[in-house]
């Protein structure tokens, strides 16, 4: 076995990743680091629990949960111990529903009974050595490095891919490894991921040594298109997960075993995030996971950000609107909006009354905004308060010099009546027989005459009337009809002045 010794003070000071930041005092105390094992997996379950996985025991998984189900299975689960968990029939739910599943061996034990399709698949616990340290992490024989079985897929695969796993891995560091040798394909299996260093030897129980060409350290296999979204990884060894090679003491070379183990619990977690995990470790069931926090290790390879949650997965708007629906079910059960509107809790009455009294000043604003636009328009220039006469800029007796008149009096007869007489004087009125109190003798034709008589009446008193009489801009308006209708009946000829004759 590799000679690492991890003690108290070796993890410790090879652990944290992130030192404190200038804005944290000094004497900030830490929580004291406990004595780890070699073999352990006190860092690896530190690493589940920074990703927020959190561990359950047999009795609290339900079948429609293993979906959300992580089972993972660590060393000789066959150890006969009184407490001891058998995984079987929790790997091969998962598997069924869509869960996820780490195993991670190096005794002999046939994996059969973990898959619904039971394949030909074994863990041989065959030792793995590099005997000239060629390929060999540090150049101990009994470290060999894994070798992926297909970088050209490796290079091309992406991240929810099982071929990810290895993308980048050159130094994944094992101890004492076994080899996974399968017989028959499995959907769980299907994917040959790495093997051992071409220089690399097996050693078989028979005593001989062979070259493991046909012999795995990983494969995996994920859900397809039509299939449940499982996710399985089978390992030949547990130690790349161990605080031994996740930790390696001071003046040891780096190695990739923090960044494959924290790539593997990301994709177990899958999109849509697993958040439970069954821990087998020997047989035992493992339910601490923040023995040792992660993110209090210096000396770790930092881990890389996880990605930001997608608003439009449906498991993650679940979650919201379940924390929203338990918030508003807890300040119902307070007796909060009871409260408020009763006015009991002085707090929000005073906040509530503000803001009603805030909406109210502000629609009536707006109300008095929009009656002052709209207000009518006049659609002539307004008559000028002085109207008293001035002196006219235009030539006398131009037009431009009669509008200056008519604005600056704001009397509109002179015009109107001298428009009229000679309105009548075109349709035969005798100037010589006018009396101003009498209309002459009309002759008229066609319908209307009545009407046609009497608007030539009130027009006949504002052209000779015995007294003339301003004409405002609104009585202008009103005669305009008149004066309108007056004249299309002359165009047409239903009306002239009679030579002779009485008034009408």
């Amino acid at each position: 076995m590799m000679p690492f010794r991890l003690s108290t003070v070796g993890l410790a000071l090879v652990g944290l990743f992130a030192l404190p930041s200038p804005a944290q005092p000094p004497t900030e105390r830490r929580e004291p680091i406990p004595t780890l094992r070699a073999v352990g997996t006190e860092a690896f379950r530190g690493l589940l629990h920074y990703h927020k996985v959190e561990p359950v025991r047999p009795g609290e998984i339900a079948e429609p949960d293993y979906s959300d189900l992580i089972v993972v299975v660590f060393g000789n689960p066959r150890v006969s111990s009184r407490n001891r968990v058998d995984p079987n029939p929790y790997t091969q739910r998962a598997l069924r529903n869509g869960g996820a599943v780490l195993i991670a061996v190096d005794s002999q034990l046939t994996l059969t009974d973990f898959f619904p399709d039971q394949p030909d698949a074994r863990i041989t616990g065959d030792a793995v050595t590099c005997p000239d340290g060629i390929g060999a992490y540090d150049g101990f024989a009994d470290c060999p490095l894994a070798v992926p079985r297909r970088p050209g897929e490796i290079v091309a695969a992406t991240s929810d891919s099982e071929w990810g796993l290895f993308l980048g891995i050159t130094q994944l560091a094992m101890n004492k490894p076994s080899t996974l040798v399968m017989g028959s394909k499995s959907r769980f299996l299907r994917s040959e991921l790495a093997g051992f260093p071409p220089k690399a030897h097996v050693r078989t129980a028979l005593g001989q040594w062979s070259n493991p060409a046909n012999r795995l350290f990983a494969a995996a296999g994920s859900g397809r298109r039509g299939e449940s979204p499982f996710q399985c990884l089978v390992l030949s060894d547990p130690s790349v997960f161990s605080n031994q090679m996740m930790a390696p003491p001071e003046g040891k070379p780096p190695n990739h075993n923090v960044v494959f183990a924290d790539r593997v619990v990301q994709w177990l977690r899958g999109p849509n995030g697993r958040s439970k995990c069954l821990f087998i470790e020997n047989g035992i069931l493992q339910s601490n996971f923040d023995v040792v926090r992660y993110e209090s290790l210096q000396g770790m390879p930092p881990i890389p950000i996880p990605p930001l949650p997608d608003p439009l997965d449906p498991e993650l708007q679940r979650k919201v609107t379940d924390t929203i629906n338990r918030g508003i079910a807890r300040w119902q059960d307070d007796d909060r909006p009871n409260e408020i509107v009763a006015g009991t809790d002085n707090r929000f009455g005073r906040v509530v009354r503000f803001l009603s009294a805030f909406a109210a000043l502000m629609l009536l604003a707006l109300l008095v905004r929009r009656v002052w636009k709209g207000r009518h328009e006049p659609d002539v220039p307004p008559i000028p308060a002085d109207t008293g006469r001035v002196a006219g800029t235009a030539p006398p007796g131009s037009l431009a010099r009669r509008r200056e008149e008519i604005l600056q009096t704001g009397d509109y007869g002179g015009v109107l009546r001298e428009y009229l007489q000679q309105l009548f004087a075109s349709r035969g009125l005798p100037e010589a027989t006018v009396q101003p109190h009498k209309l002459p003798e009309v002759r008229v034709q066609g319908r209307g005459n009545t009407t046609l008589r009497e608007d030539l009446r009130i027009l006949w008193d504002v052209a000779f009337g015995p007294r003339p009489r301003p004409v405002s801009y609104t009585r202008w308006k009103e005669l305009e009809p008149m004066i309108d209708a007056v004249r299309r009946a002359a165009a047409e000829g239903r009306w002239r002045f009679a030579d002779t004759g009485d008034a009408a």
